[in-house]
């Protein structure tokens, strides 16, 4: 399972979650920082959950 953020640009701002052969249910969160830990602005960003390959979920999300 992988779980990607990314701005509404479309650029990768941060990686949640990169396990390969997980499967299952659970939870996550994001802090709000990229991946070298600096805040990002309030903005709209689209988390995409990928199983397999697949996007399975992307969800946008409004950062305040």
């Amino acid at each position: 399972m992988q779980i990607f953020v990314y701005n509404i640009q479309g650029n990768k701002v941060t990686t949640l979650m990169d396990v390969k052969g997980l499967a299952g249910s659970g939870e996550f969160s994001w802090d709000g920082k990229n991946d070298y830990g600096q805040k990002l602005p309030a903005g709209i960003y689209v988390i995409n959950i990928i199983i397999n390959d697949e996007i399975v979920e992307a969800v946008k999300t409004v950062k305040k």
